[in-house]
């Protein structure tokens, strides 16, 4: 019988490695032995379960690369596909910051109107102001950036008018409302004053009738 030592051509593992070795073979053997025992007529109960059963991880899962199983064609991989994420989000929240930021002016604009204090040419002009200034504070600090920011800020310009369009809009909508509440407030105390004087007419016709039966005959 041969002595026990390296096959020619490779060297002596040292002791850490026959270590790893054993480790690295008893955990196959054990994947070996799970999928064996793999019943397939019944069905898994929980995720751990079924990867348990399934995925022999132990020895070949260090082998992938956590980047590699994001990266795809469209994407360009996990870390800019990441990086698009991020920039949507951010153009997400400062559209919403202008949408909120125009709300606070139409609410202004609105008790503004109801006080009386400014004609309507001059609340419209002061919400084109005010809607200037909000997208001028969301725009991108910096103009250098070319691409994706320069589609971001002219998507967001765009934006930015149609939201003040439709603030006008709104503006002219609440005045005519406002309007139409005044004429049938007008015409409601009218009912009421023409209401009081037939009454009083007819109050004052039971008097004169009470007057001439009380004269004597």
């Amino acid at each position: 019988m041969a002595a026990d030592g390296p096959r020619p051509g490779y060297r002596a593992l040292t002791d850490a490695e026959k270590l790893v070795q054993a480790a690295q073979g008893q955990a196959l053997v054990g994947d070996l032995k799970a999928v064996v025992r793999v019943n397939p007529t019944q069905p898994f109960t929980t995720l751990k379960d079924a990867v348990t059963n399934l995925l022999p991880f132990h020895v070949f899962g260090s082998e992938y690369n956590g980047a590699d199983l994001t990266a795809t064609p469209e994407s360009a991989g996990g870390v800019q596909s990441a990086q698009d994420e991020a920039e949507v989000a951010e153009l997400l929240a400062e559209v919403e910051d202008v949408g909120l930021r125009l709300a606070v002016i139409e609410q202004r604009l609105a008790v503004q109107q109801q006080r009386g204090a400014t004609s309507a040419a001059d609340r419209l002009g002061w919400a084109q102001h005010l809607a200037e200034e909000a997208a001028a504070r969301a725009a991108p600090a910096s103009t250098a950036n070319t691409g994706m920011a320069g589609a971001a800020g002219t998507g967001q310009q765009a934006l930015t008018q149609q939201q003040t369009l439709m603030l006008l809009q709104r503006q002219m909508q609440l005045q005519q409302l406002q309007q139409q509440q005044h004429l049938a407030q007008q015409q409601k105390q009218q009912q009421q004053q023409q209401q009081q004087q037939q009454q009083q007419q007819q109050q004052q016709q039971q008097q004169q009738q009470q007057q001439q039966q009380q004269r004597p005959m």
